[in-house]
C-alpha cells in the first residue's frame, strides 16, 4: 500500500484505480467493524459516542476515496456526490479510468498482489458479517438494535 495515496487523498488530489479503491474501501470498512465490535464488547456506555466518531471517520475516508476514484476518469470532486444516487454509484466506482495521464496525475501502476487480494476481500466482507451473525447472533443484533 502506498502512503503517498493517503497524502494525496487528504489533499483531494491524485487518482486511484478501481482495484485500489476497493482495497482501501475494504480496509476502511473492516477497520470500522473491528473498532465498533471492540468498543461494544469493552464498554456499552461509550459505544454510542465512539460509534458516531467511527462512522463519521469512515464516511470521510470513503468520500476521499471516491474523490480519488472520480479523478481517475478526469472528473472533479463534485462528481463524487453522485455516489449518493443508487445505481449511479456503481458507475462512479466501476467506470474505467483514463489510460493516459490527466490533470489529476499520471496513471497508477499495476496494483500489487496484496492490493488485489484486499479488493476481492471487499466482496467477501458481507459473507464475513453474515457468518459472524450466525456464530454470534447476539453481538450483531445488539449492535444493529442499539
Amino acid at each position: 500500500m502506498d502512503l503517498m495515496i493517503l497524502k494525496s487523498l487528504l489533499k483531494m488530489q491524485g487518482r486511484i484505480n478501481r482495484t485500489e479503491f476497493l482495497a482501501y474501501s475494504f480496509l476502511v470498512v473492516a477497520t470500522y467493524f473491528i473498532i465498533v465490535i471492540s468498543i461494544y464488547i469493552a464498554s456499552y456506555e461509550v459505544f454510542f459516542v465512539a460509534d458516531t466518531i467511527a462512522q463519521f471517520s469512515a464516511m470521510v475516508l470513503l468520500f476521499l476515496l471516491v474523490v480519488g476514484r472520480v479523478h481517475d476518469y478526469n472528473e472533479s470532486a463534485g462528481y463524487a456526490l453522485l455516489v449518493l444516487i443508487p445505481i449511479v454509484n456503481l458507475f462512479v466506482i466501476f467506470a474505467a479510468g483514463e489510460p493516459a495521464p490527466n490533470k489529476y496525475g499520471p496513471t497508477r501502476p499495476i496494483p500489487s498482489t496484496l492490493t488485489k487480494f484486499l479488493a476481492v476481500s471487499y466482496f467477501l466482507l458481507p459473507v464475513a458479517v453474515l457468518t459472524l451473525h450466525r456464530v454470534f447472533p447476539e453481538l450483531i443484533e445488539g449492535i444493529s438494535l442499539r
